[in-house]
């Protein structure tokens, strides 16, 4: 597994981010405030598979699993080879039309925020 940095476009408050995350079945939003402003960045994530929003925070990230590849706060990365995805994929061979070609394209993003952490896998990502 390797972290690939992505550019984040827009200045992030990392004194107090606040994200609020809005999601459907195959969608995901998520907003935070932006640095030295009561204005709100928005992150939209498309064709979603799975995504967690939690623990660990800002704090105690050396603890998360992707610390060891150098995850640090605030970084927007996706996970080239994730095992998350490689889980989802042999969960997924129970099913009796499975064919590891249904998750092509999918990709695994990690955001940490101040106090929560994103992860998300999904087949794109834009910034409004």
């Amino acid at each position: 597994m390797k972290l690939i940095e992505l550019e984040v476009p827009v200045p992030i408050d990392p004194g107090a981010t606040m994200p609020e995350i809005f999601a459907d079945e195959h969608n995901l939003k998520v907003t935070f405030y932006l640095l030295y402003s009561n204005k709100r960045g928005v992150l939209n994530f498309s064709s979603v598979l799975q995504f967690t929003f939690g623990y660990p925070n800002e704090e105690a990230i050396s603890g998360h699993r992707y610390a060891k590849l150098g995850l640090m706060p605030f970084d927007f990365v996706e996970v080239e080879n994730s095992e998350v995805i490689e889980n989802i994929i042999n969960s997924n061979k129970v099913h009796p039309y499975h064919k590891d070609t249904y998750f092509d394209g999918y990709r695994h993003f990690v955001f940490p925020f101040h106090d929560t952490t994103l992860e998300v896998v999904a087949k794109s990502y834009e910034f409004e």
